[in-house]
């Protein structure tokens, strides 16, 4: 059932399409039939069982995660949310030292996080950490000056849930070791995310960070950092790691690095592969390939007391849709074992949590 506050969501977007089709003749797809959106059933989805999808409706895995559902629009209404941010993001950071590039998308997704993580209501709120690696006039004006409602929940109510439930599972792996355990994120293709800083915070003391992404996204996102390092001198820094993953090799030689040889003499230490999507823009094979050496470089550190766990919002491969099954398969096949699993809709379908078998 669609809220009057949803009713009002939509008919903002539509508003804004209309306003930028007369006034400078872009063309954007409209909804064929907008009466679906207003109508007391709601909009359908492709999802559910109801539909024979095994990928949940966005209400039910909001209900799951613990957090409000996404807005069930049109596919149209959507596509034009996320070209519109695209027309107004070199608006945002006209004059941004930062010089951040939207590499991959990770720019859009940077603002979408700083959306759902002002609201309080939210499991997504984090104090505000978020908000400081973004420009300082169009954060306030953009993110301050409206309230959080006047967002329709599209694509960062969709970011939320993934946000929320990484989040959830990473802290429920470290809290399950042992307090004299070492702690070693990897994160793979972080973009301009900073879960790893604020980890690294909190755990100053028994936990090292590591993110490998693109160089033209590690230099934006060293300039990032040091404009929250600015706003927030206890924040503490990530090592940053210029790699292709789609190179397997180099990134076989990073890890052995990072896991193996960085140990100093440490004989308890946990590995959390954290994987937010990334692995749908890489090559065919590569996540598979890349499962697989998480797998046997993490058994390399220490064969005979290693642990490791990956978190992901990703895409398997191999796994078309939401089965849990040919998940398990996946997983199992590159050495390891499903512990939790929580599909939902859009690109990065796939969240999960596994455990390095031993």
């Amino acid at each position: 059932m669609i809220q009057k506050k949803e009713h009002l969501q939509i008919a903002l977007v539509l508003i804004v399409v209309t306003i930028i089709r007369q006034g400078t003749g872009l063309v954007f797809p409209f909804p064929k039939r907008l009466s679906h959106s207003f109508t007391g059933r709601g909009y359908t989805t492709k999802y559910g069982a109801v539909n024979n999808s095994t990928i949940p409706g966005p209400r039910e895995v909001a209900a799951k995660i613990g957090v409000r559902p996404a807005l069930e629009a049109p596919s149209q209404v959507w596509k034009f949310a996320w070209k519109l941010h695209g027309v107004i993001l070199p608006i945002l950071h006209l004059g941004d030292k930062a010089k951040t590039r939207d590499s991959k998308y990770s720019l859009k997704v940077l603002w979408c996080k700083a959306i759902a993580s002002l609201d309080r209501s939210s499991k997504a709120f984090d104090n505000f950490w978020t908000y400081d690696t973004l420009p300082s006039v169009s954060r306030w004006l953009i993110l301050r000056l409206f309230p959080i409602w006047v967002f329709p929940r599209l694509h960062h109510a969709n970011i939320e849930a993934r946000t929320v439930y990484l989040n959830q599972i990473i802290q429920d792996e470290i809290d399950r070791l042992p307090e004299n355990c070492s702690i070693r994120l990897v994160s793979l293709g972080s973009g301009y995310d900073i879960r790893c800083s604020r980890l690294l915070s909190v755990y100053p003391e028994r936990m090292k960070a590591y993110e490998l992404d693109l160089e033209s996204v590690v230099e934006s996102k060293q300039i990032i950092l040091n404009r929250l390092q600015q706003r927030r001198p206890s924040a503490q820094r990530p090592t940053l790691i210029p790699l292709d993953l789609n190179n397997l090799t180099a990134v076989q030689d990073k890890l052995e690095e990072i896991i193996v040889s960085s140990r100093n003499g440490e004989t308890d230490v946990h590995t959390i592969y954290i994987s937010e999507g990334v692995m749908i823009y890489l090559k065919k094979t590569i996540p598979s390939g890349l499962l697989k050496l998480m797998a046997d470089i993490s058994r390399k550190a220490n064969a005979e007391s290693s642990t490791a766990s990956f978190c992901f919002a990703d895409r398997l491969e191999d796994v078309p849709g939401g089965d849990i099954e040919l998940a398990k398969a996946e997983l199992s096949s590159h050495g390891w074992d499903l512990m939790d699993w929580c599909p939902k809709p859009g690109l990065a379908r796939h969240m999960g949590v596994a455990r390095l078998r031993v």
